[in-house]
C-alpha cells in the first residue's frame, strides 16, 4: 500500500498533487461502472514506475483483475505478448476484449491478437467526456450523474 504523509484517501477522479499526470476525466467512474457490472479489468502499461501504488491511492486497485506490465513481462507494448499476459490474467478471448488506449503506436499492437481497440483523444474541455463512451460499447450503461 501507498502511503505518503501528504497525502488523504480520496475517490476516482482526484488529481494527485504531486502526480507528473492528469487523470483522464471520469476514468475512476467508468473504472467503478465496469466493475460493478463484473467486467474484468487489466492494466496494460510499460509506465515507469508502478501504477498499482497510484491506483490503491485512488481507491481503484481493487477493481483491477490483473497488470501486464513490461517491467514484468519482460516486453513493452506494442509486443503482442503484454496483451497476451493480460488476457491470461483475466480468462478472457480476443474477441470478448476491448483495449482503450491512450497512444496509438503502442496499443493497436492489442490488434495484432485480434482485440478490438480504441483509443479516445486526449480531453478537451469544449467536448463531453468521451472515456464513458466505453460503457456503453462493452453493454452497461453509462455513468450516473
Amino acid at each position: 500500500m501507498f502511503e505518503h504523509p501528504a497525502f488523504e484517501r480520496r475517490g476516482p477522479g482526484t488529481k494527485v498533487s504531486n502526480w507528473p499526470y492528469e487523470n483522464r476525466a471520469n476514468g475512476g467512474e467508468v473504472v467503478a461502472a465496469l466493475a460493478e457490472h463484473d467486467v474484468k479489468i487489466a492494466i496494460v502499461s510499460d509506465f515507469h514506475v508502478d501504477l498499482r501504488p497510484h491506483l490503491a491511492w485512488l481507491g481503484l486497485l481493487d477493481l483491477i483483475s490483473g497488470f501486464a506490465l513490461s517491467g514484468e513481462v519482460g516486453v513493452a507494448r506494442p509486443h503482442p505478448m503484454m496483451f497476451q499476459a493480460a488476457l491470461d490474467m483475466v480468462a478472457v478471448s480476443p474477441e470478448r476484449c476491448l483495449m482503450v488506449g491512450d497512444n496509438p503506436t503502442p496499443d493497436t499492437g492489442a490488434s495484432v491478437l485480434g482485440i478490438a481497440t480504441l483509443i479516445p483523444p486526449l480531453q478537451r474541455a469544449t467536448r463531453p467526456p468521451l472515456l464513458e463512451r466505453v460503457l456503453s460499447l462493452v453493454g452497461v450503461g453509462s455513468v450516473e450523474r
